[in-house]
């Protein structure tokens, strides 16, 4: 993963709308989990809130949300964002991989945040991400496909998931699925993964 002055250096030059992974609407994907499992208004940490878009939308729905980030100008301007919405969210700057969280949560949302580790930081993620986890909780994956070939850093199959994650978590569901704002696009293609603790 790069390490934080790379993604500060990111956030100060560019403009947050037109990086590639920026949604303004709560993440589709994510939206379909909330009314499939009828997911209780509770506690989510959502991982690597660069935008702060998503947190800003859980809350919005009722949600407990603390968001971290790597990056200090990522998450001045998520707090700008929150409080022009007027929610309340939990905004840290903290590295999933040396994370300094103790609470746990019922939820943890990471849309974008594994498929940027380094190879040899995947375990650390699983562990930390498992001990933040409440019994029974959730964890709401979404990452670069093995099918898409133009964008990503790291892509996964869904043989590669079920290798890092089966050991500690329940795979619930595997979807394939994108990136993009309009669900009708399928590009980038990612892969959504529902997990249970």
């Amino acid at each position: 993963m790069k390490d934080a002055s790379s993604w500060d250096e990111l956030y100060k030059k560019q403009d947050i709308k037109k990086l590639p992974w920026f949604n303004p609407k709560l993440d589709f994907d994510l939206q379909e989990f909330i009314l499939k499992y009828n997911a209780e208004k509770s506690s989510i940490l959502n991982l690597g809130e660069s935008p702060g878009t998503q947190a800003v939308e859980l809350s919005k729905l009722g949600f407990k949300v603390t968001a971290i980030d790597i990056s200090r100008n990522a998450i001045e301007k998520a707090r700008k964002l929150a409080k022009k919405n007027k929610v309340i969210v939990d905004f840290r700057i903290d590295n999933v991989i040396n994370i300094k969280i103790k609470k746990k949560f019922d939820y943890i949302f990471d849309r974008g945040c594994f498929h940027v580790l380094n190879p040899n930081e995947r375990e650390r993620y699983i562990k930390n991400v498992y001990s933040l986890l409440n019994k029974k909780g959730y964890l709401l994956l979404k990452c670069f496909s093995y099918k898409e070939k133009d964008y990503g850093p790291s892509r996964f199959r869904p043989s590669e998931i079920e290798f890092y994650f089966s050991r500690k978590f329940r795979i619930l569901d595997i979807i394939e699925t994108s990136f993009n704002v309009d669900k009708k696009k399928k590009h980038p293609i990612t892969l959504f993964i529902i997990m249970r603790k």
